[in-house]
C-alpha cells in the first residue's frame, strides 16, 4: 500500500514535475516572445516621451530668451534712449534683466562699428564670436536669431538681435542664455542616459553608444545645425532588468515545482507577485507625480519671473489671440484704462476705443494681420472707465506657430494723452504764428516797396552828383584850350589894330586854334561816349576801361597839381565780361574823393597811384593816395548811404555807396578800404568772366 502510494505519489510528482517543466518552458517562451518585447516597447515608448519632454525644456530656453530680447528690443523706452550718450543707463537696464532670470549668462551691446560698448555677465567666460555675428548681420538675417549650442561649463545659446532706430541700423544685442544641463535631466530618469548629437552625428556631451537600446529625436530648434537628442538605456538598468528576469524565472520555476504540493502557497505566491506589480505601478505613479509637481513648480516660477518683468514696465503689456481677444493683460491696465485685469480679459482692444476712430483702427489692424506685420507707434483714441478720453500709442509683434500661422499678437500700450495735448497746444501756437507771419510778410512787402523807391531815389541823386562831377571834369578839360584860343585870337586882333600883324603868322595861329578846337571836340566825344554807353554785358579789356576813366579826370588832377601814377601791364590784356561803363564810374568816384581830400587837407606833393593786376581768376585794382588816411572809427561806415566826412555843400555821401552797390551786385566782386602808410587804399576784386 505504501509502495503504491509512494508510486502514485512519485507518478503524480513526476506528472507535476513534467507539468511544472511545461509551465516553466511555456512561461519562459511567453516571456521571451511577448513580455520581453512588451518591456522593450515600453522602454522605447517611455524614452520617446522623455525625449519630447526634454525637447520642450530646451525649446523653452529658446522661447524665453527670444521673448526677453524681443520685449527689450521693442521697448519704446529703449528706442527713445540715445544709446551712445547713455551707456551707463544701458548697463543698468542690462544688469536688471540679468537679475530677473538666472539662466541669463551674459548680455552685450555692440555699436554700429562692431565695438563692444556694454558687457554684463555672471562672472563667467564664454566663447567670443562677436565679430562673426557682426559680419553675419551684413546679410540682414531675421530680427532675432540664434547661434548653435555651445558646451563649455554651461550649455548655452547666443540670441542675437538687430537694434534699429527710425529703421536705421543702431548696433546689436547679444544675449547668452543657459540651457538646462543634461545631468539635471538624468536626475529624474533611472533608466536612461541622455546624449545630444549634432547633424554630423558627433556626440556633444556623452561617449559613443555601447548598446543598441536607445531612441532618438530630431530637435525642432531655430539653429543652423540640426541636433539629435538620444536616450540610451543605462547598462546598470539593463543589468537590473536581466537580474530581475533571472530571479523571476527562478521564482516562477520554484512556484510551479511546488504547485502540486502547496496550492495555497502557489496562490499566495501569485497574489504576492500581483502585489509586487501593483507596488511597482504605484512607485511609477509616485515618480510621475513628482515629475509633474517639479515641472509645474518650474512653470510657476517662470511665469512669476515674467510677470515681475512685465509689472516693472510702466506700459500696459498685453497679448491677444487670433480673434483679437485679450488672453493676458498686465496690472498697469488699471492705471491706464481704469479697468481691472479680469474686466479686460476676453474683450478686444476695440471695445475700449472711441467710436469715432474704432472702425478706422479695425480696418488698419485687419490689413496688418493679413500681412502678419508688426504694429509700430499706432495712435488710437480710447475711453477709460471714468468716461475720460485718453490717447494710447500701440506697438505689437505678431506671434506665429511652428508652421508660420498667426496665433495672436503681443504688445504694449503707452498713455500719450499728455503728449497729444501738448501737440494740440503747439498746433494752436503754430496757427497763431502763421497769422503773425502773414502779417509780418505783408509789412515786409510794404517795407521792400519803400526800400525800392528809396533805392531809385538814391540812384537818381547819385547820378545827379556824378553829372556835377562830370561837368567839373569837362570844365577842367576845356579851360586850358579855351584860354589858348582866346589868347591867340586876342593877339591877332591887337597886332592887326596896331598894324603890326604879319601875314606869315596868321596860318600858324589859325592851325593852333583849329588844333585846340579839335581837342575840345574830342573831349566832348569822350564824355559823350562815356555817358551814352548801354548798361549791358560786353567783353572788355580792363586796361582800356581804366584808361578811359583816367582820361576824364586827369585834367582836373593836373589843374590841382596832383600827380597821377598808373601801374598796368599792357602786354597782357585782362579780358572779362562786365557791364560797360560801371567800372569807369567806380574809378572816377574814388579818384574824385581822393582829389577832394588831398585839396581839403592841403597835402604837399599830392599823388594818386592806380594799379591793375591779375591773380588767378580775379582782377585786382587798387587806388591809393597820400592824404593821410581815414579815421579807423569810421572806416566800417564809408560805404553806407548818405555817410560823408565832407561839408554838406560839397558831398552827398552817395558816391562810395553807389560804387559798393556796383561792385557787389553788378560786377559780382568785392570792394574794401584800408589805411596804408601814406593814406587811404581802395582794393577792388573783380572775377574774370568769359563769354
Amino acid at each position: 500500500m505504501n509502495k503504491i502510494t509512494n508510486y502514485k505519489q512519485n507518478i503524480i510528482a513526476l506528472y507535476f514535475f513534467i507539468f511544472s517543466l511545461g509551465l516553466i518552458v511555456s512561461f519562459i517562451a511567453i516571456d521571451i516572445i511577448y513580455l520581453s518585447k512588451k518591456d522593450s516597447d515600453f522602454i522605447l515608448t517611455n524614452g520617446k516621451n522623455i525625449l519630447f519632454e526634454k525637447q520642450d525644456i530646451i525649446k523653452n530656453s529658446f522661447l524665453n530668451s527670444k521673448r526677453i530680447l524681443t520685449t527689450l528690443n521693442d521697448s519704446k523706452y529703449l528706442q527713445d534712449l540715445k544709446i551712445d550718450n547713455n551707456i551707463e543707463e544701458l548697463k543698468n537696464i542690462f544688469s536688471t534683466i540679468l537679475k530677473t532670470d538666472e539662466n541669463i549668462l551674459q548680455i552685450k551691446y555692440l555699436d554700429i562699428n562692431g565695438k563692444i560698448k556694454v558687457d554684463i555677465s555672471q562672472n563667467i567666460t564664454l566663447n567670443n564670436f562677436d565679430k562673426k555675428y557682426f559680419e553675419i548681420l551684413k546679410e540682414r538675417p531675421p530680427r532675432v536669431w540664434f547661434s548653435n549650442i555651445f558646451t563649455e561649463d554651461n550649455y548655452y545659446i547666443d540670441v542675437i538681435s538687430i537694434l534699429e532706430k527710425n529703421d536705421n541700423f543702431n548696433g546689436i544685442i547679444i544675449l547668452s542664455y543657459k540651457i538646462p544641463d543634461f545631468k539635471e535631466f538624468n536626475l529624474n530618469s533611472n533608466l536612461y542616459e541622455l546624449s545630444l548629437f549634432n547633424e554630423d552625428k558627433f556626440s556633444i556631451n556623452s561617449k559613443e553608444l555601447d548598446n543598441n537600446h536607445f531612441v532618438s529625436l530630431k530637435l525642432n530648434l531655430p539653429t543652423k545645425e540640426t541636433y539629435i537628442l538620444m536616450a540610451k538605456v543605462k547598462n546598470s538598468a539593463l543589468n537590473i532588468q536581466y537580474k530581475d528576469k533571472i530571479d523571476r524565472y527562478l521564482v516562477v520555476s520554484l512556484l510551479v515545482l511546488f504547485l502540486s504540493f502547496i496550492v495555497s502557497l502557489i496562490f499566495s505566491k501569485y497574489f504576492q507577485k500581483l502585489n509586487i506589480i501593483l507596488k511597482s505601478i504605484q512607485r511609477r505613479n509616485i515618480n510621475l507625480d513628482e515629475k509633474i509637481k517639479s515641472r509645474t513648480k518650474e512653470l510657476k516660477e517662470s511665469k512669476k519671473r515674467l510677470s515681475d518683468i512685465l509689472n516693472n514696465v510702466t506700459d500696459f503689456v498685453w497679448q491677444i489671440d487670433k480673434d483679437d481677444k485679450y488672453i493676458y493683460a498686465s496690472s498697469h491696465v488699471e492705471n491706464i484704462l481704469g479697468y481691472k485685469v479680469e474686466e479686460v480679459l476676453d474683450k478686444t482692444p476695440f471695445d475700449f476705443m472711441a467710436k469715432d476712430n474704432e472702425e478706422d483702427i479695425k480696418k488698419y489692424f485687419l490689413n496688418i494681420k493679413e500681412k502678419q506685420l508688426p504694429l509700430k507707434n499706432l495712435e488710437n483714441k480710447n475711453i477709460n472707465k471714468n468716461g475720460k478720453t485718453i490717447w494710447l500709442e500701440t506697438n505689437a509683434t505678431p506671434i506665429l506657430d511652428d508652421n508660420g500661422n498667426l496665433i495672436g499678437y503681443i504688445g504694449t500700450d503707452r498713455d500719450i494723452s499728455e503728449r497729444k495735448e501738448q501737440e494740440k497746444q503747439i498746433q494752436l501756437i503754430n496757427e497763431e504764428l502763421k497769422l503773425l507771419n502773414k502779417t509780418l510778410e505783408d509789412r515786409i512787402k510794404e517795407e521792400v516797396e519803400k526800400n525800392k523807391l528809396q533805392e531809385v531815389q538814391l540812384f537818381n541823386q547819385a547820378k545827379m552828383a556824378a553829372m556835377g562831377d562830370m561837368l567839373g571834369n569837362i570844365a577842367h578839360q576845356w579851360r586850358q584850350p579855351l584860354s589858348y584860343i582866346s589868347t591867340t585870337a586876342s593877339g591877332i586882333k591887337l597886332n592887326y589894330e596896331f598894324n603890326i600883324l604879319k601875314p606869315e603868322d596868321i596860318p600858324h595861329s589859325m592851325d593852333e586854334i583849329v588844333s585846340k578846337t579839335q581837342y575840345l571836340s574830342q573831349t566832348i566825344e569822350t564824355f559823350r561816349n562815356f555817358l551814352k554807353e548801354k548798361k549791358e554785358y560786353q567783353e572788355v579789356i580792363l586796361q582800356d576801361r581804366v584808361e578811359m576813366a583816367l582820361n576824364i579826370v586827369k585834367a582836373s588832377l593836373k589843374d590841382n597839381h596832383i600827380y597821377l601814377e598808373k601801374i598796368m601791364d599792357y602786354t597782357y590784356p585782362i579780358k572779362t565780361n562786365i557791364v560797360v561803363g560801371e567800372l569807369s564810374e567806380v574809378i572816377i568816384n574814388i579818384i574824385n574823393n581822393a582829389k577832394d581830400i588831398l585839396i581839403a587837407r592841403n597835402i604837399p606833393n599830392p599823388w594818386i597811384i592806380i594799379e591793375l593786376s591779375q591773380q588767378e581768376n580775379n582782377a585786382i585794382l587798387t587806388i591809393e593816395d597820400n592824404a593821410g588816411g581815414i579815421n579807423p572809427d569810421i572806416i566800417p561806415r564809408v560805404f553806407e548811404p548818405y555817410f560823408t566826412t565832407k561839408d554838406l555843400s560839397v558831398g552827398t555821401g552817395l558816391g562810395l555807396y553807389m560804387s559798393y552797390k556796383i561792385i557787389k551786385e553788378s560786377l559780382k566782386g568785392k570792394i574794401a578800404v584800408e589805411n596804408s602808410d601814406y593814406g587811404a587804399k581802395f582794393i577792388i576784386e573783380i572775377p574774370i568772366v568769359k563769354k
